[in-house]
């Protein structure tokens, strides 16, 4: 095991490093959750069968795929803000998507992201457990889903007052 002697100055920035990692969490399960609570939504304003939209939304783990064997490459040379910023930025893009076209390229970048992010905040959140000297991942993966619980609630409530997709993503 490894042995950390933590100084009180030295115990505010992990505090800090460990509240960013979680952010890191937190931030793409309100943005996954987000889009989840809007595909009624999308179907009915893209006029989709149910075929359809199961046959679109094979776009995300395409992209998914597409993206695996960089993912790790992109990571280490840009740095994991970039990957949260573009994570958050290709949301937008599937909001503004008019047609079907555009949607599954928006959810092929989606899917691309979402790697992307995978690879990044596991990459932090593996980092600031090492530096804690103890296992602290759970708590990371389960801000993933309380981001998600909240992406949840906030999608329901723009839904149901009707609050336009691009306007809400």
């Amino acid at each position: 095991l490894l042995r950390m002697t933590v100084s009180l100055s030295n115990l505010s920035d992990l505090a800090r490093k460990r509240v960013a990692v979680a952010a890191y969490y937190f931030v793409p399960g309100v943005v996954f959750a987000s889009w989840a609570s809007r595909i009624p939504d999308v179907k009915q304003m893209l006029h989709l069968s149910n075929g359809q939209l199961g046959t679109v939304l094979f776009a995300i783990p395409i992209g998914q795929l597409l993206m695996m064997a960089f993912s790790g490459i992109l990571v280490s040379r840009f740095g994991s803000k970039k990957m949260l910023v573009l994570y958050v930025l290709v949301l937008f893009c599937i909001g503004s998507s008019t047609t079907v076209f555009h949607l599954i390229l928006s959810l092929i970048a989606f899917g691309m992201m979402a790697n992307l992010m995978n690879i990044a905040t596991n990459t932090q959140a593996c980092l600031v457990e090492k530096m804690y000297g103890r296992n602290i991942m759970s708590s990371f993966h389960g801000l993933w889903s309380l981001g998600g619980f909240s992406g949840g609630i906030i999608g329901a409530i723009f839904a149901n007052t009707l609050l336009p997709i691009d306007v809400h993503f």
